[in-house]
């Protein structure tokens, strides 16, 4: 029978691809979904199944929320995105956040653009859970998907991703927001289009200095050519570098990548605005 009132709500919603009340149907499949998660009986896996399926190939795939001079609309956003992600910190399962990840990106969709700070400052409260305390049930990989989709909330966040780059609380995580950075950076064609890159380099200029000084000792070097002399501290035949080397954290390679390539893209960003 609930597969059958799923089956009727994507008719429903293939009709009215801009009502508002596609909102509270998103609601509502985000909780059915939550229930399904703490049940592990048979019938329950399949009905979460096509709960999953449905958010993801046609409610948030086939609908898109128009009526933006409808107050009620953005209302309803801000308070459908509470209530989803209040659900993923009570579930603490990333396949949970997995399944509802569209029906969040969907949601924010519809937040009007006067109350995208106060969502920002609730995304930025469950951004600091996962980078400063153990808490935090949203993954990088989420914000990571969101400022692809949707770059403008990248902007909105950077102070916080820059600020998790020098101070999460482990090298781990702070290699993590480098990489959420990078997504951002790479998504200057969309925030040149939007008009956001500008204030998105402002906000570099500011951190650049601090963020590449947080990683100086921390991130390995690049290995020399044989031929190379080496850099000798006190003629002792002992490389400056080597004189850190019991205080630095090991990186590995795919890792140190990561930073090396967000912060060359840091500076390349920064050097193309001043030549411009």
């Amino acid at each position: 029978a609930k597969t059958r009132v799923v089956e009727l709500i994507e008719i429903w919603v293939q009709y009215h691809p801009g009502s508002p009340l596609i909102l509270a149907v998103v609601d509502d499949m985000a909780s059915q979904l939550f229930e399904c998660y703490q049940e592990v009986r048979k019938p329950y896996v399949g009905f979460r199944s096509r709960i999953v399926n449905s958010l993801k190939q046609k409610i948030c795939v086939g609908s898109e929320l128009s009526n933006h001079s409808d107050p009620d609309v953005s209302t309803s956003a801000v308070e459908v995105f509470d209530r989803i992600v209040a659900l993923v910190v009570r579930c603490k399962s990333g396949a949970f956040l997995s399944d509802v990840a569209g029906a969040i990106f969907f949601v924010l969709k519809a937040v009007k653009p006067v109350d995208r700070h106060k969502v920002a400052e609730m995304l930025g409260q469950h951004w600091c859970k996962s980078f400063y305390s153990r808490k935090g049930s949203i993954s990088a990989f989420f914000f990571k998907d969101l400022i692809t989709r949707h770059p403008q909330w990248g902007i909105l966040l950077a102070k916080d991703i820059l600020n998790a780059t020098v101070s999460a609380r482990s090298t781990y995580l702070r290699v993590e927001a480098m990489d959420v950075l990078n997504t951002l950076l790479v998504s200057r064609t969309r925030l040149q289009d939007l008009g956001l890159w500008n204030g998105l380099l402002n906000i570099l200029k500011l951190w650049s200095a601090t963020l590449e000084g947080s990683w100086k000792g921390i991130l390995p070097s690049i290995p020399k050519k044989e031929n190379a002399a080496p850099e000798q501290a006190g003629g002792t035949g002992i490389t400056s570098e080597s004189l850190h080397a019991s205080k630095r954290e090991k990186i590995p390679k795919d890792r140190a990548k990561i930073i090396r390539r967000c912060l060359s893209k840091v500076q390349g960003s920064l050097q193309t605005s001043g030549s411009n």
